[in-house]
């Protein structure tokens, strides 16, 4: 009987041994990962770019957005885009159909997955210009053409123009009314009546996000800037020379315009030169 007790015991003995012997061998099999300190010190920012580089003509970057290639001037400029809800109560749409690029989305919330649109606001430039490419003189124009005081009233009004801030005084009544106005200024907190203040185009253009069109109407500095980030060009060209002109509309690389539009006109009692109509789109 004892001996039983202590063949047992043996045996008991025997499998808790091996049971422990069996963990530390399969534990062996285990590699635990080895961290090893670097020798030097990671440089923030660092990455590794494995694409090949593209090869692109001199001047020419590749649009993140569109993927066509586009001056570098155009690089940093970012585009306008309007978010229209497609429900009910935002019906009817207007201007869908002006926009450049109109993308298509769905919602995925629990009201039936309605269609969202998103437009590309249009920036345009609207703009008199002699033949010798003057626009004005002592803060003002250099002819009275109603003619072309009417296209621009309908053409702007109901939208939102961007102009500089000697534009602005030259104005009789301040901001123009139906309109949102921008005033480009180094001092926005001088104070404008009816107006927006900022110190940068960006500035400028984030004010007016939520607006289908947009109007650059001067002077020359802004004319200048609108040049770059401009889909359309509105110009009425007064054929007459104007030597004691000091402000001009800057150089156009009319390689990068498509003229869409054009209306000549013979001088007539209340527009005393010759004037024509002109419509110009940026090419894709």
């Amino acid at each position: 009987m004892k001996k039983r007790a202590l063949l047992l015991g043996m045996m008991l003995t025997l499998a808790v041994t091996s049971v422990g012997c069996g963990k530390k061998e399969a534990d062996a099999n285990i590699t635990e990962p080895i961290y090893e300190e670097s020798s030097e010190e990671a440089v923030v920012g660092d990455v590794v770019d494995n694409e090949e580089e593209e090869d692109l003509p001199d001047g020419k970057v590749r649009n993140e957005l569109t993927g066509e290639l586009i001056d570098e001037s155009l690089a940093n400029q970012r585009p306008i885009a309007v978010m229209v809800d497609n429900e009910s109560i935002a019906l009817p749409h207007y201007g869908l159909t002006q926009a450049d690029v109109v993308y298509e989305m769905m919602n995925s919330t629990e009201n039936g997955r309605i269609t969202r649109f998103m437009a590309m606001s249009t920036i345009s430039i609207v703009a008199a210009i002699s033949d010798n490419n003057a626009i004005g003189k002592n803060l003002g124009l250099l002819w009275h053409m109603p003619a072309d005081m009417k296209r621009f009233k309908d053409l702007t009004t109901g939208h939102a123009v961007i102009m500089g801030r000697k534009t602005f005084e030259s104005l009789p009544k301040g901001g123009l009314p139906n309109r949102k106005n921008v005033v480009l200024t180094t001092m926005p907190e001088a104070g404008f009546i009816n107006c927006f203040a900022c110190e940068s185009m960006h500035d400028a253009l984030d004010i007016c996000e939520k607006e289908e069109n947009i109007f650059i109407i001067g002077g020359s500095l802004v004319y200048r800037q609108g040049l770059g980030i401009a889909d359309k060009m509105y110009l009425t060209r007064i054929h007459g020379e104007f030597p004691d002109a000091d402000a001009f509309f800057p150089v156009v690389n009319w390689d990068l315009w498509e003229e869409v539009e054009r209306q000549e006109f013979p001088a007539d009692e209340k527009n005393p030169y010759p004037y024509t109509f002109l419509t110009y789109v940026r090419k894709k």
